[in-house]
Protein backbone atom coordinates (compact mmCIF):
# COMPACT_ATOMS: atom_id res chain seq x y z
CA UNK A 1 0.00 0.00 0.00
CA UNK A 2 1.66 3.37 -1.08
CA UNK A 3 1.86 6.09 1.42
CA UNK A 4 -0.53 8.46 0.23
CA UNK A 5 -3.19 5.82 0.76
CA UNK A 6 -1.54 4.98 4.19
CA UNK A 7 -2.10 8.59 5.25
CA UNK A 8 -5.83 8.88 3.96
CA UNK A 9 -7.04 5.72 5.74
CA UNK A 10 -5.05 6.55 8.64
CA UNK A 11 -6.48 10.32 8.52
CA UNK A 12 -10.31 9.04 7.63
CA UNK A 13 -10.39 6.48 10.52
CA UNK A 14 -9.17 8.89 12.99
CA UNK A 15 -11.33 12.28 12.13
CA UNK A 16 -14.41 9.53 12.13
CA UNK A 17 -13.12 8.20 15.58
CA UNK A 18 -12.86 11.38 17.05
CA UNK A 19 -16.07 12.44 15.65
CA UNK A 20 -18.08 9.55 16.82
CA UNK A 21 -19.55 11.31 19.77
CA UNK A 22 -21.89 13.44 17.87
CA UNK A 23 -24.01 11.02 18.12
CA UNK A 24 -25.08 11.54 21.89
CA UNK A 25 -25.32 14.89 20.94
CA UNK A 26 -28.82 16.79 20.82
CA UNK A 27 -30.14 20.65 19.15
CA UNK A 28 -29.08 23.35 21.00
CA UNK A 29 -31.35 26.35 21.86
CA UNK A 30 -28.34 28.47 19.74
CA UNK A 31 -29.78 29.02 16.48
CA UNK A 32 -30.62 25.08 15.67
CA UNK A 33 -34.36 25.69 17.10
CA UNK A 34 -34.89 28.76 14.32
CA UNK A 35 -32.29 27.55 11.69
CA UNK A 36 -34.75 23.79 11.58
CA UNK A 37 -37.72 23.17 14.12
CA UNK A 38 -38.91 26.86 13.67
CA UNK A 39 -38.18 27.51 10.40
CA UNK A 40 -41.41 26.60 8.52
CA UNK A 41 -40.20 26.76 4.54
CA UNK A 42 -38.00 23.81 5.02
CA UNK A 43 -40.75 21.53 6.38
CA UNK A 44 -42.24 21.74 2.57
CA UNK A 45 -39.88 18.99 1.75
CA UNK A 46 -36.83 19.16 -0.99
CA UNK A 47 -38.93 20.34 -3.91
CA UNK A 48 -39.11 23.43 -5.70
CA UNK A 49 -41.16 25.83 -3.12
CA UNK A 50 -37.89 24.91 -1.26
CA UNK A 51 -35.64 25.65 -3.66
CA UNK A 52 -37.23 28.68 -4.69
CA UNK A 53 -36.88 30.25 -0.91
CA UNK A 54 -33.69 28.91 -0.03
CA UNK A 55 -32.58 30.81 -3.31
CA UNK A 56 -34.90 34.19 -2.53
CA UNK A 57 -34.39 34.05 1.30
CA UNK A 58 -32.00 36.50 3.75
CA UNK A 59 -33.96 34.36 6.83
CA UNK A 60 -31.81 34.50 10.06
CA UNK A 61 -29.39 37.46 8.53
CA UNK A 62 -27.19 35.90 5.88
CA UNK A 63 -27.58 34.37 2.27
CA UNK A 64 -26.32 30.59 2.03
CA UNK A 65 -29.00 28.32 -0.52
CA UNK A 66 -26.89 25.57 -0.69
CA UNK A 67 -26.75 25.18 3.14
CA UNK A 68 -30.44 25.20 3.30
CA UNK A 69 -31.00 22.76 0.63
CA UNK A 70 -28.73 20.57 2.72
CA UNK A 71 -30.97 21.09 5.61
CA UNK A 72 -34.01 20.18 3.74
CA UNK A 73 -32.37 16.86 1.88
CA UNK A 74 -31.25 16.10 6.16
CA UNK A 75 -35.22 16.73 6.96
CA UNK A 76 -36.01 14.38 4.12
CA UNK A 77 -33.78 11.88 5.38
CA UNK A 78 -34.10 11.91 8.94
CA UNK A 79 -37.07 14.22 10.39
CA UNK A 80 -36.11 15.81 13.06
CA UNK A 81 -33.76 13.73 14.58
CA UNK A 82 -30.56 15.57 15.39
CA UNK A 83 -27.89 12.15 15.01
CA UNK A 84 -28.28 12.32 10.99
CA UNK A 85 -27.83 16.09 11.07
CA UNK A 86 -24.44 15.50 13.54
CA UNK A 87 -23.33 12.42 11.09
CA UNK A 88 -23.60 14.70 8.01
CA UNK A 89 -21.26 17.25 9.59
CA UNK A 90 -18.51 14.47 10.85
CA UNK A 91 -18.88 13.17 7.09
CA UNK A 92 -18.19 16.54 5.35
CA UNK A 93 -15.60 17.27 7.89
CA UNK A 94 -13.78 14.31 7.32
CA UNK A 95 -13.91 14.57 3.58
CA UNK A 96 -13.22 18.24 4.11
CA UNK A 97 -9.82 16.87 5.43
CA UNK A 98 -9.58 14.37 2.81
CA UNK A 99 -9.77 16.72 0.23
CA UNK A 100 -7.17 18.97 2.04
CA UNK A 101 -4.33 16.62 2.48
CA UNK A 102 -4.93 15.60 -1.30
CA UNK A 103 -4.27 19.23 -2.10
CA UNK A 104 -1.28 19.38 -0.28
CA UNK A 105 -0.07 16.10 -1.40
CA UNK A 106 -0.68 16.22 -4.85
CA UNK A 107 0.70 19.62 -4.98
CA UNK A 108 3.72 18.72 -2.88
CA UNK A 109 4.39 15.07 -3.29
CA UNK A 110 4.90 14.75 0.65
CA UNK A 111 1.92 12.40 1.62
CA UNK A 112 3.46 12.76 5.32
CA UNK A 113 3.93 16.43 5.65
CA UNK A 114 0.79 16.83 4.29
CA UNK A 115 -1.15 14.03 6.48
CA UNK A 116 0.19 16.13 9.39
CA UNK A 117 -1.27 19.52 8.29
CA UNK A 118 -4.46 17.76 6.87
CA UNK A 119 -4.71 16.11 10.65
CA UNK A 120 -3.76 19.40 12.34
CA UNK A 121 -6.82 20.27 10.42
CA UNK A 122 -9.01 17.51 11.19
CA UNK A 123 -8.14 17.17 15.09
CA UNK A 124 -7.86 20.34 16.65
CA UNK A 125 -10.12 21.13 19.16
CA UNK A 126 -10.57 24.66 17.56
CA UNK A 127 -12.54 23.16 15.06
CA UNK A 128 -14.83 21.22 17.28
CA UNK A 129 -17.79 24.11 17.09
CA UNK A 130 -17.91 23.89 13.18
CA UNK A 131 -18.81 20.34 13.52
CA UNK A 132 -20.82 19.54 16.93
CA UNK A 133 -22.80 22.93 15.65
CA UNK A 134 -25.65 21.68 13.39
CA UNK A 135 -26.07 25.48 12.54
CA UNK A 136 -22.73 26.07 11.65
CA UNK A 137 -22.81 23.47 8.58
CA UNK A 138 -21.96 26.06 6.85
CA UNK A 139 -18.51 26.33 7.53
CA UNK A 140 -17.79 22.33 6.75
CA UNK A 141 -19.93 22.80 3.23
CA UNK A 142 -17.59 25.88 2.46
CA UNK A 143 -14.55 23.98 3.09
CA UNK A 144 -15.31 21.08 0.64
CA UNK A 145 -16.35 23.43 -1.97
CA UNK A 146 -13.47 25.62 -1.05
CA UNK A 147 -10.70 22.48 -1.53
CA UNK A 148 -12.62 21.52 -4.52
CA UNK A 149 -12.13 24.67 -5.73
CA UNK A 150 -8.74 24.22 -5.51
CA UNK A 151 -8.36 20.94 -6.93
CA UNK A 152 -10.11 22.21 -10.11
CA UNK A 153 -7.00 25.34 -10.21
CA UNK A 154 -4.31 23.44 -9.90
CA UNK A 155 -5.52 21.55 -12.92
CA UNK A 156 -6.23 24.19 -14.80
CA UNK A 157 -3.26 25.73 -13.37
CA UNK A 158 -1.23 22.53 -15.18
CA UNK A 159 -3.01 21.88 -18.20
CA UNK A 160 -5.07 24.68 -19.17
CA UNK A 161 -8.51 24.72 -20.54
CA UNK A 162 -12.26 26.44 -20.17
CA UNK A 163 -13.64 23.14 -18.31
CA UNK A 164 -11.01 23.19 -15.95
CA UNK A 165 -11.48 26.76 -15.54
CA UNK A 166 -15.34 26.92 -15.30
CA UNK A 167 -14.90 23.74 -12.82
CA UNK A 168 -12.91 25.52 -10.29
CA UNK A 169 -15.42 28.95 -10.46
CA UNK A 170 -18.60 26.43 -10.39
CA UNK A 171 -16.88 25.39 -7.16
CA UNK A 172 -16.17 28.45 -5.33
CA UNK A 173 -19.85 29.48 -6.41
CA UNK A 174 -21.11 26.99 -4.53
CA UNK A 175 -18.18 27.41 -1.77
CA UNK A 176 -19.82 31.26 -1.25
CA UNK A 177 -23.33 29.77 -1.55
CA UNK A 178 -22.84 27.83 1.36
CA UNK A 179 -20.89 30.31 3.33
CA UNK A 180 -20.11 33.51 1.99
CA UNK A 181 -16.24 33.28 4.29
CA UNK A 182 -14.69 31.92 0.70
CA UNK A 183 -14.95 36.07 -0.38
CA UNK A 184 -10.58 35.79 -0.48
CA UNK A 185 -10.51 32.14 -1.97
CA UNK A 186 -9.56 34.00 -5.34
CA UNK A 187 -6.44 35.46 -2.90
CA UNK A 188 -5.83 32.07 -1.97
CA UNK A 189 -6.08 30.33 -5.31
CA UNK A 190 -3.04 33.33 -5.78
CA UNK A 191 -1.23 31.98 -2.78
CA UNK A 192 -1.24 28.66 -4.16
CA UNK A 193 0.39 30.04 -7.92
CA UNK A 194 3.41 30.69 -5.62
CA UNK A 195 3.60 28.00 -3.41
CA UNK A 196 3.21 24.87 -4.35
CA UNK A 197 2.57 25.52 -8.02
CA UNK A 198 5.37 27.78 -8.62
CA UNK A 199 3.98 29.25 -11.61
CA UNK A 200 6.10 31.21 -13.92
CA UNK A 201 3.72 33.62 -15.14
CA UNK A 202 4.14 37.46 -14.79
CA UNK A 203 1.92 38.34 -11.54
CA UNK A 204 -0.65 40.47 -14.14
CA UNK A 205 -1.51 37.59 -15.49
CA UNK A 206 -2.07 35.43 -12.70
CA UNK A 207 -3.93 38.50 -11.56
CA UNK A 208 -5.64 38.85 -14.47
CA UNK A 209 -6.72 35.61 -14.76
CA UNK A 210 -8.72 35.06 -12.02
CA UNK A 211 -10.62 38.28 -12.23
CA UNK A 212 -14.08 36.34 -13.01
CA UNK A 213 -13.26 34.56 -9.90
CA UNK A 214 -12.91 38.11 -8.33
CA UNK A 215 -16.25 39.32 -9.29
CA UNK A 216 -18.56 36.15 -8.05
CA UNK A 217 -16.50 36.77 -4.64
CA UNK A 218 -17.47 40.48 -4.63
CA UNK A 219 -21.24 40.01 -5.63
CA UNK A 220 -21.40 37.29 -2.93
CA UNK A 221 -20.21 39.80 -0.58
CA UNK A 222 -22.37 42.77 -1.85
CA UNK A 223 -25.46 40.51 -1.73
CA UNK A 224 -24.22 39.54 2.61
CA UNK A 225 -23.77 42.96 3.19
CA UNK A 226 -27.49 43.46 2.11
CA UNK A 227 -28.74 40.93 3.47
CA UNK A 228 -27.03 41.47 7.07
CA UNK A 229 -27.99 45.52 6.65
CA UNK A 230 -31.55 44.65 5.78
CA UNK A 231 -32.13 42.53 8.98
CA UNK A 232 -30.06 44.57 11.14
CA UNK A 233 -27.54 42.04 12.15
CA UNK A 234 -25.32 44.68 12.08
CA UNK A 235 -27.14 47.47 14.21
CA UNK A 236 -25.41 46.16 17.57
CA UNK A 237 -22.44 47.78 16.18
CA UNK A 238 -23.30 50.84 14.82
CA UNK A 239 -21.95 52.83 17.64
CA UNK A 240 -18.76 50.90 17.71
CA UNK A 241 -15.50 52.84 16.27
CA UNK A 242 -13.07 51.43 13.26
CA UNK A 243 -10.83 52.21 15.68
CA UNK A 244 -12.25 50.20 18.54
CA UNK A 245 -13.20 47.25 15.98
CA UNK A 246 -9.38 47.00 14.41
CA UNK A 247 -8.28 46.78 18.27
CA UNK A 248 -10.57 44.09 18.90
CA UNK A 249 -9.52 42.26 15.19
CA UNK A 250 -6.08 42.67 16.31
CA UNK A 251 -6.09 40.80 19.35
CA UNK A 252 -8.58 38.25 18.04
CA UNK A 253 -6.24 37.45 15.48
CA UNK A 254 -3.48 36.69 18.26
CA UNK A 255 -5.51 35.16 20.43
CA UNK A 256 -6.10 32.16 17.69
CA UNK A 257 -2.79 32.00 17.53
CA UNK A 258 -2.42 31.22 21.12
CA UNK A 259 -5.34 29.08 21.01
CA UNK A 260 -3.68 26.88 18.58
CA UNK A 261 -1.02 26.06 20.34
CA UNK A 262 -2.64 25.69 23.64
CA UNK A 263 -6.40 25.25 23.37
CA UNK A 264 -7.73 25.98 26.95
CA UNK A 265 -11.26 27.75 27.98
CA UNK A 266 -12.97 27.68 24.20
CA UNK A 267 -16.35 28.15 24.03
CA UNK A 268 -19.52 28.77 22.31
CA UNK A 269 -19.52 32.42 22.82
CA UNK A 270 -17.11 35.25 23.82
CA UNK A 271 -18.30 38.89 24.89
CA UNK A 272 -16.72 41.64 22.77
CA UNK A 273 -15.11 43.66 25.12
CA UNK A 274 -16.89 46.82 23.84
CA UNK A 275 -20.47 45.84 23.78
CA UNK A 276 -22.99 45.15 26.81
CA UNK A 277 -21.10 43.92 29.61
CA UNK A 278 -17.90 43.92 27.60
CA UNK A 279 -14.23 44.09 29.33
CA UNK A 280 -12.61 47.13 27.47
CA UNK A 281 -8.98 45.88 26.20
CA UNK A 282 -6.10 46.91 27.52
CA UNK A 283 -3.58 48.74 26.25
CA UNK A 284 -1.02 45.85 27.28
CA UNK A 285 -3.09 43.63 25.51
CA UNK A 286 -3.32 45.06 22.53
CA UNK A 287 0.15 45.75 22.13
CA UNK A 288 1.14 42.29 23.05
CA UNK A 289 -1.00 41.31 20.12
CA UNK A 290 0.27 43.46 18.01
CA UNK A 291 3.74 42.69 18.82
CA UNK A 292 3.30 38.91 18.32
CA UNK A 293 2.32 39.63 15.16
CA UNK A 294 4.90 41.56 13.85
CA UNK A 295 7.40 39.22 14.92
CA UNK A 296 5.23 36.47 13.33
CA UNK A 297 5.63 38.57 9.76
CA UNK A 298 9.24 39.34 10.84
CA UNK A 299 10.21 35.65 11.25
CA UNK A 300 7.83 34.47 7.94
CA UNK A 301 10.00 37.70 6.08
CA UNK A 302 13.52 35.14 7.07
CA UNK A 303 12.64 32.38 5.51
CA UNK A 304 10.54 33.64 2.22
CA UNK A 305 12.59 31.08 0.38
CA UNK A 306 10.44 28.04 1.34
CA UNK A 307 7.42 29.00 0.18
CA UNK A 308 4.97 27.62 2.31
CA UNK A 309 5.96 30.36 5.03
CA UNK A 310 4.59 33.43 3.37
CA UNK A 311 2.03 31.60 1.73
CA UNK A 312 0.79 30.17 5.02
CA UNK A 313 1.37 33.32 6.69
CA UNK A 314 -0.93 35.47 4.55
CA UNK A 315 -3.39 32.21 3.94
CA UNK A 316 -4.03 32.72 7.99
CA UNK A 317 -4.42 36.30 7.72
CA UNK A 318 -6.76 37.17 4.41
CA UNK A 319 -9.02 33.79 5.03
CA UNK A 320 -9.60 35.52 8.53
CA UNK A 321 -10.71 38.98 7.44
CA UNK A 322 -14.02 38.61 6.65
CA UNK A 323 -14.56 37.38 10.27
CA UNK A 324 -12.09 39.38 12.17
CA UNK A 325 -14.70 41.75 13.03
CA UNK A 326 -13.53 44.93 11.30
CA UNK A 327 -17.30 44.54 10.00
CA UNK A 328 -18.45 43.55 13.31
CA UNK A 329 -21.86 40.74 13.52
CA UNK A 330 -22.87 39.62 16.37
CA UNK A 331 -21.96 40.15 19.96
CA UNK A 332 -19.13 37.66 19.85
CA UNK A 333 -15.21 39.48 20.04
CA UNK A 334 -14.39 36.23 18.02
CA UNK A 335 -15.29 32.71 17.54
CA UNK A 336 -13.76 29.25 17.19
CA UNK A 337 -15.82 28.65 14.22
CA UNK A 338 -13.66 31.73 12.72
CA UNK A 339 -10.37 29.53 12.77
CA UNK A 340 -11.96 26.88 10.62
CA UNK A 341 -10.70 27.25 7.31
CA UNK A 342 -8.24 30.19 8.41
CA UNK A 343 -5.25 28.05 10.53
CA UNK A 344 -4.98 25.71 7.16
CA UNK A 345 -2.43 28.28 6.85
CA UNK A 346 -0.90 27.68 10.04
CA UNK A 347 -1.14 23.98 10.29
CA UNK A 348 0.93 23.92 6.91
CA UNK A 349 3.67 26.11 8.12
CA UNK A 350 3.61 23.69 11.05
CA UNK A 351 3.90 20.42 9.22
CA UNK A 352 6.24 21.88 6.42
CA UNK A 353 8.49 23.99 8.65
CA UNK A 354 8.35 21.22 11.12
CA UNK A 355 9.75 18.55 8.90
CA UNK A 356 12.63 21.39 8.05
CA UNK A 357 13.30 22.18 11.21
CA UNK A 358 13.27 18.16 12.40
CA UNK A 359 15.90 17.67 9.72
CA UNK A 360 18.63 20.52 10.58
CA UNK A 361 18.51 18.80 13.97
CA UNK A 362 18.72 15.47 13.82
CA UNK A 363 20.61 13.73 11.82
CA UNK A 364 20.22 10.48 9.93
CA UNK A 365 17.25 9.41 7.51
CA UNK A 366 15.74 6.75 9.54
CA UNK A 367 16.13 9.16 12.97
CA UNK A 368 14.05 11.83 11.56
CA UNK A 369 11.50 9.42 10.65
CA UNK A 370 11.05 8.39 13.98
CA UNK A 371 11.07 11.29 15.83
CA UNK A 372 9.06 13.31 13.22
CA UNK A 373 6.26 9.91 13.43
CA UNK A 374 6.49 10.08 17.28
CA UNK A 375 6.03 13.79 17.82
CA UNK A 376 3.34 13.71 14.76
CA UNK A 377 1.24 11.23 16.58
CA UNK A 378 1.85 12.89 20.29
CA UNK A 379 0.44 16.25 18.44
CA UNK A 380 -2.18 14.62 16.74
CA UNK A 381 -3.41 12.34 19.95
CA UNK A 382 -3.24 15.19 22.02
CA UNK A 383 -5.69 17.57 19.62
CA UNK A 384 -7.59 14.23 19.42
CA UNK A 385 -8.40 13.46 23.09
CA UNK A 386 -9.03 17.30 23.67
CA UNK A 387 -11.48 17.47 20.59
CA UNK A 388 -13.21 14.35 21.93
CA UNK A 389 -13.59 16.48 25.46
CA UNK A 390 -14.50 19.60 23.91
CA UNK A 391 -17.50 17.41 21.90
CA UNK A 392 -18.78 16.40 25.12
CA UNK A 393 -19.49 20.37 26.13
CA UNK A 394 -22.03 20.23 23.23
CA UNK A 395 -24.37 17.18 24.29
CA UNK A 396 -27.17 19.83 25.19
CA UNK A 397 -28.22 23.66 25.67
CA UNK A 398 -27.87 23.69 29.45
CA UNK A 399 -24.60 21.71 29.11
CA UNK A 400 -23.13 24.26 26.53
CA UNK A 401 -23.90 27.54 27.92
CA UNK A 402 -23.22 26.10 31.66
CA UNK A 403 -19.70 25.57 29.95
CA UNK A 404 -19.41 28.88 28.41
CA UNK A 405 -20.30 30.88 31.90
CA UNK A 406 -17.56 28.57 33.42
CA UNK A 407 -15.23 29.89 30.63
CA UNK A 408 -15.85 33.50 30.44
CA UNK A 409 -16.99 36.33 32.46
CA UNK A 410 -20.08 38.62 32.47
CA UNK A 411 -21.51 36.54 29.56
CA UNK A 412 -24.95 38.39 29.60
CA UNK A 413 -26.20 36.39 25.97
CA UNK A 414 -25.27 32.85 27.51
CA UNK A 415 -26.92 34.05 30.88
CA UNK A 416 -30.01 34.78 28.81
CA UNK A 417 -30.08 32.25 26.71
CA UNK A 418 -29.45 30.03 29.54
CA UNK A 419 -32.07 31.28 31.49
CA UNK A 420 -34.64 30.74 28.39
CA UNK A 421 -33.84 26.59 28.40
CA UNK A 422 -34.31 26.72 32.13
CA UNK A 423 -37.56 28.15 31.77
CA UNK A 424 -38.56 25.30 29.37
CA UNK A 425 -37.35 22.93 31.46
CA UNK A 426 -39.87 24.18 34.37
CA UNK A 427 -36.71 25.49 36.29
CA UNK A 428 -38.50 28.61 36.58
CA UNK A 429 -36.20 30.15 40.08
CA UNK A 430 -32.64 29.47 38.44
CA UNK A 431 -33.93 30.88 34.89
CA UNK A 432 -34.88 34.17 36.98
CA UNK A 433 -31.21 33.92 38.76
CA UNK A 434 -29.97 34.10 35.17
CA UNK A 435 -31.83 36.61 33.80
CA UNK A 436 -31.43 39.17 36.71
CA UNK A 437 -27.66 38.25 36.15
CA UNK A 438 -28.05 39.21 32.41
CA UNK A 439 -30.13 42.43 33.26
CA UNK A 440 -27.13 43.08 35.91
CA UNK A 441 -24.56 42.79 33.26
CA UNK A 442 -26.56 44.65 30.28
CA UNK A 443 -29.42 46.86 32.24
CA UNK A 444 -30.84 48.19 29.48
CA UNK A 445 -31.63 44.90 27.43
CA UNK A 446 -35.57 45.18 26.94
CA UNK A 447 -35.77 41.78 25.77
CA UNK A 448 -34.21 40.36 28.89
CA UNK A 449 -36.32 42.36 31.07
CA UNK A 450 -39.41 41.14 29.21
CA UNK A 451 -38.54 37.42 29.56
CA UNK A 452 -37.84 38.08 33.07
CA UNK A 453 -41.43 39.23 33.89
CA UNK A 454 -42.76 36.26 32.05
CA UNK A 455 -40.46 33.95 34.42
CA UNK A 456 -41.49 35.80 37.38
CA UNK A 457 -45.67 35.65 36.07
CA UNK A 458 -45.41 32.05 35.64
CA UNK A 459 -43.50 31.61 38.99
CA UNK A 460 -46.57 32.89 40.73
CA UNK A 461 -44.19 36.21 41.78
CA UNK A 462 -47.42 38.68 40.35
CA UNK A 463 -46.03 41.90 42.23
CA UNK A 464 -42.82 41.53 40.96
CA UNK A 465 -43.67 40.57 37.17
CA UNK A 466 -45.64 43.97 37.13
CA UNK A 467 -42.49 46.12 38.30
CA UNK A 468 -40.37 44.19 35.68
CA UNK A 469 -43.13 44.74 33.05
CA UNK A 470 -42.93 48.40 33.90
CA UNK A 471 -39.48 48.24 33.71
CA UNK A 472 -39.51 46.93 30.10
CA UNK A 473 -41.95 49.48 28.43
CA UNK A 474 -39.30 52.05 30.61
CA UNK A 475 -36.39 51.08 28.33
CA UNK A 476 -38.41 50.63 25.43
CA UNK A 477 -41.28 52.41 25.00
CA UNK A 478 -42.21 50.54 21.73
CA UNK A 479 -42.57 47.12 23.31
CA UNK A 480 -45.58 45.11 22.43
CA UNK A 481 -45.24 42.41 23.92
CA UNK A 482 -44.53 44.00 27.36
CA UNK A 483 -47.42 46.81 26.72
CA UNK A 484 -50.17 43.57 25.94
CA UNK A 485 -49.28 41.79 28.91
CA UNK A 486 -48.91 44.65 31.44
CA UNK A 487 -52.23 45.87 30.19
CA UNK A 488 -53.80 42.05 30.48
CA UNK A 489 -52.32 41.63 34.07
CA UNK A 490 -53.52 45.13 35.39
CA UNK A 491 -57.00 44.32 33.51
CA UNK A 492 -57.07 41.32 35.09
CA UNK A 493 -56.71 42.72 38.34
CA UNK A 494 -59.37 45.38 37.74
CA UNK A 495 -57.51 48.06 36.96
CA UNK A 496 -59.11 49.13 34.01
CA UNK A 497 -58.15 52.29 34.18
CA UNK A 498 -54.29 51.90 34.06
CA UNK A 499 -54.70 49.23 31.62
CA UNK A 500 -56.23 51.12 28.64
CA UNK A 501 -53.31 53.03 27.53
CA UNK A 502 -51.24 50.16 27.38
CA UNK A 503 -53.58 48.55 25.18
CA UNK A 504 -53.96 51.42 23.13
CA UNK A 505 -49.89 51.17 22.33
CA UNK A 506 -50.44 47.29 22.05
CA UNK A 507 -52.85 47.99 19.24
CA UNK A 508 -50.66 50.99 17.73
CA UNK A 509 -48.00 49.03 17.52
CA UNK A 510 -49.50 45.50 16.06
CA UNK A 511 -52.54 47.67 14.31
CA UNK A 512 -52.90 43.79 12.37
CA UNK A 513 -53.60 41.40 15.26
CA UNK A 514 -57.29 40.71 15.86
CA UNK A 515 -56.65 39.49 19.29
CA UNK A 516 -54.80 42.57 20.95
CA UNK A 517 -57.61 45.00 19.51
CA UNK A 518 -60.81 42.77 20.86
CA UNK A 519 -59.25 43.29 24.08
CA UNK A 520 -58.94 46.90 23.79
CA UNK A 521 -62.48 46.72 22.96
CA UNK A 522 -63.46 45.09 25.80
CA UNK A 523 -61.27 46.97 27.91
CA UNK A 524 -63.18 50.10 26.92
CA UNK A 525 -66.65 48.33 26.79
CA UNK A 526 -65.82 47.32 30.01
CA UNK A 527 -65.20 51.14 31.13
CA UNK A 528 -68.33 52.26 29.71
CA UNK A 529 -67.10 53.44 26.33
CA UNK A 530 -69.76 51.39 24.00
CA UNK A 531 -68.76 53.58 20.89
CA UNK A 532 -65.21 53.16 20.86
CA UNK A 533 -65.42 49.28 21.83
CA UNK A 534 -67.70 48.53 18.96
CA UNK A 535 -65.65 50.37 16.16
CA UNK A 536 -62.37 48.10 17.98
CA UNK A 537 -64.50 45.15 17.93
CA UNK A 538 -65.74 45.61 14.21
CA UNK A 539 -61.72 46.11 12.81
CA UNK A 540 -61.10 43.06 14.81
CA UNK A 541 -63.67 41.08 13.04
CA UNK A 542 -62.56 41.65 9.74
CA UNK A 543 -58.99 41.23 10.70
CA UNK A 544 -59.86 37.85 12.29
CA UNK A 545 -62.26 36.92 9.39
CA UNK A 546 -58.62 38.21 6.77
CA UNK A 547 -56.45 36.25 9.12
CA UNK A 548 -58.68 32.79 9.04
CA UNK A 549 -59.09 33.02 13.12
CA UNK A 550 -61.96 30.76 13.85
CA UNK A 551 -61.86 30.66 17.31
CA UNK A 552 -61.65 34.46 17.96
CA UNK A 553 -64.34 34.58 14.92
CA UNK A 554 -66.63 32.69 16.99
CA UNK A 555 -66.36 34.61 20.28
CA UNK A 556 -66.59 37.68 18.57
CA UNK A 557 -69.57 36.73 16.67
CA UNK A 558 -71.08 35.34 19.33
CA UNK A 559 -71.78 38.67 20.38
CA UNK A 560 -69.95 41.89 19.48
CA UNK A 561 -68.43 41.82 23.35
CA UNK A 562 -66.16 39.74 24.74
CA UNK A 563 -65.05 39.74 28.07
CA UNK A 564 -62.44 41.81 29.76
CA UNK A 565 -59.33 40.67 29.47
CA UNK A 566 -58.16 38.04 31.80
CA UNK A 567 -55.76 35.65 32.75
CA UNK A 568 -52.04 35.54 33.60
CA UNK A 569 -49.61 38.49 32.06
CA UNK A 570 -47.13 36.21 31.11
CA UNK A 571 -49.79 34.55 28.77
CA UNK A 572 -48.39 35.70 25.06
CA UNK A 573 -48.91 32.96 23.19
CA UNK A 574 -51.30 34.76 20.74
Amino acid sequence: MSDRRKVALALAFGTLLTYARVVDLDFVEFDDTKYLHRNLELQHGLGFETLRWAFTTTYFENYHPVTWLSYALDLELFGLSPIGFHVENALLHTLAALLLFSLLERTTGCPWRSGFAAGLFALHPLHVESVAWISERKDVLAACFGFGCAHAWVSYARAGGAARYAAAALLLALGLLAKPVLVTWPLVLLLLDHWPLRRSSTRRFLLLEKLPLFALAAASAAVTLAAQAGAGAREIAEGLPLALRSANALVGTATYLVKTVWPAGLCVLYPHPYLAGGVPLGAAEILASGALLAAISLLVLRFRSTGYAVVGWLWYLLVLLPNSGIVQVGMQSRADRYSYLPLVGIFAIAAYGGADALASVVRGAAARRRAAAALALGILSACALLAFRQLGTWRDSVTLFEHALASTQDNWVIHHDLAGVLQERGRSEEAIAHYREALRIAPHRADTSFNLALALARAGRADEAEAEYRRCVALDPDHRKAHRALARWLASTGRLGEALPHFAEAVRLTPRNPRVRAEYAACLAALGRAGEAAAELRQALELAEAGGDAELLGRLRAGLAGPAPTGAAGDQSR
